[in-house]
């Protein structure tokens, strides 16, 4: 198997972790939807759009950039994803829908950008697993 294969193989096992907790709230009036494997890693967040205005959002779209970013690094789980991603050569897109059907905001990261993150160093004991035992 190739080092590009196995890189694409250790990114879609992240992913199927990271989906396990597909119903995590990651704080108000967001939550968690769903991650996957296309041209790039896509991260699917629904916001409450009666808390989050969907065109302010994506007025404020470049100062979002940096910030999502960082939220989505800040869990152990979701930098692994990252920096898998870029050892697979991907780039990122943080996507926002609507809870009520409009548009939502999409932030993409070349696996460029990506790839000026200092990622910690990656331990998969830090990956938050689901308990299937409750």
């Amino acid at each position: 198997m190739s080092e590009a294969q196995l890189n694409e193989e250790n990114l879609n096992l992240i992913l199927e972790l990271v989906n396990s907790g597909v119903t995590e709230e990651y704080t108000d009036g967001l939550r968690f939807k769903k991650v996957y494997n296309s041209d790039d890693v896509v991260i699917v967040y629904e916001a409450d759009e009666t808390l989050y205005d969907m065109k302010a959002l994506e007025q404020a779209k470049d100062e979002l950039r940096s910030t999502m970013l960082d939220e989505v690094l800040s869990s152990p789980d979701m930098e692994a994803l990252v920096e898998a991603a870029v050892a697979a050569d991907k780039g990122l897109v943080i996507s926002y829908e609507g809870s009520a059907g409009t548009k939502g905001l999409q932030l993409r990261y070349t696996p460029e950008e990506l790839g000026e993150i200092n990622f910690t160093t990656f331990n998969p004991t830090q990956i938050a697993l689901p308990d299937y035992n409750n």
